[in-house]
């Protein structure tokens, strides 16, 4: 089994606590649409996105590509990889470096692939961050100091290491069996709303007066992207 399959075999597992009571293909296929507004369709493992993390509303800091998407809040930084999660950046305001999503997701996952009864096996780079008891390591120090490069992780290893993300969410509502409702079966629009909620998340550290247009502005983007993806797979 892949390191995909033995995460997935665990996220649906139903003598868990919080099981996902979904189908494999649902998951692959929110995976797959995610993916692919992620990346703007290019669907590559390697690619790299300057992101834009100034505030919108504050005139004196520069756009570095009106282009990019616009994050609330910050300095330059990177989204690497299928799901374009977020290298850290340096910012001159605090000491140290600022991490983003991505480091957070990849712990996510050493820390469930840490019970040896699970059969989980990491990625070399990522084991080589554990020593002999599970416990990190200053190689993994090393990789909180520069911040993880997703792109050195294969399809099924970026794959894995978002829904371990998902899985040690701390908002029950990431689990997908929740968010596929009653049928278990993912609707276009409960996908869109759980990108939103739970990996895009940026209108959630906004004003509270700008949440909900911030949030409807990046449904209806990701909206369009499944326009064109489902377009993309048609016979």
């Amino acid at each position: 089994m892949t390191i995909l399959d033995e995460i997935i075999k665990y996220a649906t597992d139903s003598t868990r606590t919080n099981y996902w009571n979904v189908g494999e293909s649902e998951i692959h296929s929110l995976m797959d649409k995610i993916i692919y507004h992620e990346t703007g369709g290019s669907n590559l493992t390697t690619q790299v996105q300057q992101v834009n993390l100034y505030k919108q509303d504050d005139p004196s800091t520069p756009n570095i590509d009106e282009s990019l998407e616009l994050v609330p809040g910050g300095q330059p930084g990177y989204g690497m990889g299928l799901f374009q999660y977020e290298k850290h950046y340096d910012d001159p305001k605090t000491p140290g470096y600022d991490q983003r999503g991505g480091q957070t997701a990849v712990t996510r996952l050493q820390n469930i692939a840490k019970d040896k009864t699970l059969g989980i096996n990491l990625p070399q780079i990522l084991d080589n961050t554990l020593d002999a008891s599970g416990n990190f390591n200053k190689e993994y120090q090393r990789f909180v100091d520069s911040g993880f490069d997703f792109t050195l992780l294969n399809e099924e290893e970026q794959k894995a290491v978002f829904i371990a993300d998902k899985l040690q969410h701390p908002d029950a509502g990431s689990n997908l069996g929740t968010a596929a409702g009653a049928d278990n079966v993912f609707s276009d629009d409960e996908i869109a709303n759980y990108w939103a909620d739970y990996h895009q998340a940026g209108w959630q550290t906004l004003p509270k007066v700008e949440q909900t247009p911030y949030r409807d502005k990046k449904i209806k983007s990701f909206e369009d992207s499944l326009i064109t993806y489902i377009k993309s797979i048609a016979p």
